[in-house]
């Protein structure tokens, strides 16, 4: 290989490792994938029939997003924090 072709692999990795390091999972990030999986089970669930499971993970959710908005906690994130680093957002 040429030297232009060896520059261009390495160009290749640096954005692999800035692209790898911009999405580490962090305690927000995961909370907000958490929340978008499990509200695309609970419309699988209404959509399959299982209505009474979707409407109680439903309430679920909104009684934590209540609790969130009332009072700044979040029992998710709170657990979360436990085993993952918090967001640096720049």
């Amino acid at each position: 290989m040429c030297d232009e072709e060896w520059q261009e692999i390495r160009k290749i990795a640096n954005f692999a490792i800035i692209i790898k390091k911009e999405l580490e999972m962090c305690v927000e990030r995961a909370q907000r994938l958490i929340m978008a999986i499990m509200l695309g089970m609970i419309m699988g669930l209404a959509a399959s029939g299982w209505i009474a499971a979707a409407f109680v993970l439903q309430l679920i959710m909104m009684i934590m997003l209540i609790i969130w908005a009332l009072t700044n906690f979040c029992p998710s994130i709170f657990l979360l924090k436990k085993i993952l680093p918090p967001c640096k957002w720049d």
